[in-house]
């Protein structure tokens, strides 16, 4: 008995031990964004909007505006497009972001024809077949994860 007591014991300890570890990492793995890399999307639009020649306050203040309500939500769906969309990178998106920004533009990166329509302004040409199969992927992932 004083065997299967041990066993018990470190057994008991050894979850205790570990489990605050295990969901550490289970956490960090379900939330690729923190709120520090959210706030660095509206920084990332504004220095592009500067490079496209507008003053830093006004370039900061104009991405502020476009990404204030739900900054947190865009960073994500621009990560899942740049993860799921092969030709597309995070620097195109990012200028078409500042771009929209700069004209007072709506971008919810949740429906296909949008998506479609950002593929092909920041390409330059019509998205094949294996891209719209992508693009659509991309709509649902955003839509169901966000609404």
């Amino acid at each position: 008995m004083n065997r299967h007591n041990f066993i018990g014991v470190t057994l008991f300890v050894s979850i205790l031990v570990f489990n605050p570890a295990v969901a550490q990492t289970t956490e960090e793995a379900r939330t690729p964004y923190t709120l520090k890399q959210t706030q660095v999307l509206s920084e990332q639009i504004a220095s592009a909007l500067y490079d496209k020649g507008l003053e830093a306050e006004a370039a900061q203040k104009i991405a502020k505006t476009f990404t204030a309500t739900k900054e947190h939500e865009l960073a994500q769906k621009v990560q899942v497009f740049v993860d799921h969309c092969t030709e597309i990178t995070h620097e195109q998106v990012l200028a078409y972001l500042a771009n929209e920004a700069l004209h007072r533009n709506t971008v919810s990166l949740a429906r296909y024809d949008e998506l479609l329509q950002i593929y092909s302004k920041i390409t330059q040409r019509t998205a094949p077949k294996d891209i719209q199969a992508q693009l659509q992927k991309i709509a649902a992932l955003n839509s169901q994860a966000f609404g």
